[in-house]
């Protein structure tokens, strides 16, 4: 199946990580965005300001892993974004 890159629309290509060959990332053919590969497919989730796709992480200090955008310029709040694990922007708890 072929993936699409959600900025340009141009194909997605999985590649295996040179440090971690079992790992892979997906690169954009025109070389606008990467994005974090999710089972064999392309984690395509965007951020709901700036339209970045988003980063999926692992916290050092939890081993958790977290999705976040760190686009920080873009953002209206200056500061970097987190999302849940599916990608939707998390509620501010109160």
């Amino acid at each position: 199946m072929e993936y699409l890159c959600p900025i340009c629309h141009g194909p997605l290509k999985r590649f295996p990580r040179k440090n971690k060959p079992e790992e892979y990332f997906w690169v954009c053919s025109q070389n606008c965005c990467y994005c974090d590969d999710l089972d064999g497919t392309p984690f395509l989730a965007q951020c709901v300001e700036c339209k970045r796709v988003l980063s999926r992480r692992i916290s050092p200090k939890t081993g958790q892993t977290y999705v976040a955008c760190f686009n920080k310029e873009a953002h209206t709040s200056g500061q970097t974004i987190f999302y849940n694990q599916d990608g939707t922007p998390q509620t501010s708890l109160k």
